[in-house]
């Protein structure tokens, strides 16, 4: 409920008394006493009322009474500039007005019938009538969005039943399937376990007959035994070398550094130049190039694994590549922690001489199998079935270990110096090249044995690569710098 408005004089006499009315010209309130005797007065006989309650229509309302300028009460109206003035304002400002000048409660009066009232009263009329329809638009907005969201929850809740639907097939079929397979794997177990059965009777009886034979023949064991470690080796002063082909490598940069080659399963040649592009250079056995195979980078050593793929080194770059040179396409890079110097392959793993780390073993996969403890600086290296053997250029040392690092022996000796490329054939005997003494060297498979096959009389100058085929008896020898390479059959 809203406030009583007070009477302004009762209230100036301290006596509490609700207004009946409200002076506009004085801009306070009376009651009906206080009216009467206001309007008694000369000064303010002509003064306008109204009604308490219609003042309270227009209390919020911001009318402005008093001139801002000379705070003095506004009396006329000039109708040339539409404003209301003060007595004060007509000579210092509308002086040139006279004609124009009105009294305010005539400029008032005549207001409330003007065209410019009657359209602002249009006006409201209209804006309210826009503000309803808009009112009327935003809930008919809101009835359409309530209707979309629940169009939208009636699809996902769809949506959500065709997903579970799909996903209970698939979990269906799944474990069908995997119930197929198990019952698949579980025959086949039964099956091998069996076949296992059978086998572990069959060995159990031949372990019976073969202690009863030792029992009963101890001498007769005794001599399979040591006719089974003889074995005859192939002596190093029996073995002669015949030059099938000498020729040219091409030169692909501005110098030469061979540093690797090696004789595919099809009798072609691969040199590595790390001087060169970044490519595998590819000859036939009669030394006519065939062409380049590209490389990540320019590549180190290398080693042939089987007729489509070969493995190859990056020294400083301290990774290797198993590369398919058919589809010349690279399987597997694998990241080692140091240098990359030799690499060999045999018994189905790759071997990488890593500095500071030893010699890596791998599978054909790429997968680090294991590390093996080896001199340091080691600069080559070739592998058998059951042996390692490999160069320190630095110290001229050839030295061989068996798989698990234990050395058997090593070669020192100033007839080979430097000793860079290595190879060994099917009797264990090793070649050596020795890339200052420019010569090579076999050694017997324990490394007390020696002879000279090649010098530097056979056009060898810094013979820093080798390689040796054991299915083809060949040997591949290759200069350091002066594009020199030379094929030999081993006899």
């Amino acid at each position: 409920m809203a406030s009583s408005i007070p009477c302004g004089p009762c209230s100036h006499d301290s006596i509490h008394k609700n207004a009946e009315k409200w002076c506009t010209d004085c801009n306070e309130g009376f009651c009906n006493v206080c009216e009467k005797s206001h309007k008694s007065m000369k000064m303010s006989r002509d003064h306008n009322f109204i009604l308490i309650e219609e003042y309270r229509e227009i209390e919020n309302i911001n009318v402005v009474f008093e001139c801002q300028e000379h705070e003095s009460k506004f009396e006329m109206y000039c109708k040339k500039h539409e404003i209301a003035i003060c007595i004060k304002c007509f000579p210092a400002m509308h002086k040139d007005c006279s004609d124009a000048i009105i009294p305010l409660a005539e400029a008032a009066n005549n207001a409330k019938s003007s065209t410019a009232f009657v359209e602002l009263e249009h006006a409201i009329n209209d804006t309210l009538e826009t503000i309803e329809i808009c009112v009327k638009d935003r809930e008919s907005a809101a009835e359409r969005l309530e209707k979309q969201e629940m169009a939208i929850k009636k699809i996902i809740s769809n949506t959500q039943k065709n997903i579970k639907r799909h996903l209970d097939d698939l979990e269906r079929k799944l474990l069908n399937e995997l119930s197929t397979t198990y019952s698949s794997c579980q025959s086949k177990y039964g099956k091998l376990k069996n076949q296992l059965n059978d086998i572990e009777k069959e060995i159990k009886r031949l372990n019976g007959q073969t202690t009863q034979l030792k029992r009963v023949a101890p001498d007769l064991q005794e001599a399979k035994i040591d006719q089974a470690q003889i074995h005859k080796r192939k002596s190093v002063h029996d073995t002669t070398l015949e030059l099938k082909k000498k020729f040219t490598i091409k030169q692909k940069g501005n110098e030469m550094y061979i540093s690797g080659c090696t004789i595919m399963a099809s009798g072609n040649l691969l040199i590595a130049d790390h001087k060169g592009q970044t490519v595998l250079m590819e000859y036939n056995e009669d030394g006519h190039f065939i062409r380049d195979i590209p490389v990540s980078a320019h590549p180190w050593d290398l080693a042939v694994i089987d007729t489509d793929r070969i493995a190859v080194s990056y020294r400083s770059l301290c990774y290797i590549e198993i590369i398919d040179i058919k589809k010349i396409i690279v399987l597997k890079t694998v990241e080692l922690k140091d240098k990359c110097n030799g690499i060999s392959y045999s018994d189905g793993k790759i071997y990488v001489v890593v500095r500071n780390k030893g010699i890596v073993v791998l599978d054909i996969k790429g997968t680090i199998l294991s590390t093996i403890k080896c001199r340091s600086n080691v600069f080559n290296i070739s592998t058998s079935n059951t042996r390692i053997y490999y160069t320190q250029r630095d110290q001229g040392i050839v030295c061989s270990c068996i798989k698990t690092g234990e050395e058997l022996w090593d070669f020192k000796d100033l007839s080979l110096v430097t000793p860079g490329g290595i190879a060994v054939d099917s009797d264990q005997n090793v070649f050596a090249a020795g890339i200052e003494s420019n010569n090579l060297l076999m050694l017997q498979d324990d490394g007390k044995v020696k002879k000279s096959l090649l010098s530097e009389t056979d056009g060898l100058q810094e013979p820093i690569r080798l390689c040796y085929n054991m299915k083809n008896n060949l040997l591949l020898m290759c200069n350091k710098r002066n594009q020199s390479a030379f094929l030999y059959s081993v006899i």
